[in-house]
């Protein structure tokens, strides 16, 4: 589903990225870590459009999108959630959702084509898409609260949330751990792999919460000074002798 080819990335006399490559199949869960200024989130903004790479290649679904704006990486079904919560602070819960589904309607040529009934079956699809979305992530209760009052593990969720409502097929996100305490961080982990499930995604994550990235991915990628130093299933990784002298020290390997 998405490759990142030799991707290369500078900041003047930084190097950030030198040549990572790694990919994400259709239904996998693959985590990104590493130690802090490693170079992952500058490749989640390489990957997503935020960034245009100084070098190298991002296919989606095997389709060139290097360099291409947010917007239109949105619009092929790539969604990121981001480390501190992004949401509108002033807006309820539902008004923030609603505003991840309205570029279908701003953007797509058709809508205007459509006779006003079927533009109103539309929304009104989207609309039940929005009230499950915000079901299942447990936000029935608050979706008339002004999302900046709510805590902060809520306010994590309806990032997600918004993202969900761009009908994603690939859904980045970045430390979505961040934050949390233990407990939060094992609910957190559930609903990641039940949203994927139910629909249907592929997810990359960015996380520091270690037990939290063996539990759920099928793939780990290791990034250090900007290069992959290791990839490959959980149990693999994490007891790399590389990995481990490098980003995790003895005590972060226990689960």
């Amino acid at each position: 589903m998405l490759k990142v080819r030799h991707v290369a990335k500078r900041f003047g006399g930084l190097q950030a990225l030198s040549d990572v490559t790694f990919s994400v199949d259709d239904g996998q869960t693959v985590g990104i870590i590493g130690p802090n200024g490693a170079g992952k989130t500058t490749a989640f903004n390489v990957v997503t459009g935020t960034l245009k790479p100084s070098g190298g290649q991002v296919l989606f679904n095997g389709v060139d999108i290097t360099g291409k704006p947010p917007s239109t990486v949105v619009g092929m079904g790539l969604a990121r959630t981001f480390q501190q919560t992004s949401i509108y602070a002033g807006e309820t819960v539902e008004e923030n959702v609603r505003r991840g589904t309205l570029w279908r309607f701003r953007r797509s040529v058709m809508a205007g084509l459509l006779p006003s009934e079927s533009r109103r079956q539309a929304w009104n699809e989207e609309m039940e898409r929005i009230d499950e979305i915000i079901e299942t992530l447990g936000l029935k209760d608050v979706r008339g609260r002004v999302a900046g009052t709510l805590s902060y593990g809520l306010q994590k969720k309806t990032g997600v949330a918004i993202g969900l409502a761009t009908h994603p097929k690939l859904l980045l996100m970045d430390e979505p751990a961040a934050g949390l305490n233990s407990q939060e961080s094992q609910e957190f982990g559930e609903l990641i792999t039940s949203i994927k499930a139910r629909y249907k995604l592929s997810v990359l994550l960015v996380e520091h919460h270690i037990a939290l990235v063996r539990r759920i991915t099928s793939k780990i990628i290791v990034i250090g000074q900007g290069k992959v130093i290791a990839e490959g299933a959980p149990d693999d990784v994490l007891s790399n002798p590389q990995v481990i002298e490098s980003y995790l020290g003895s005590r972060h390997v226990e689960s």
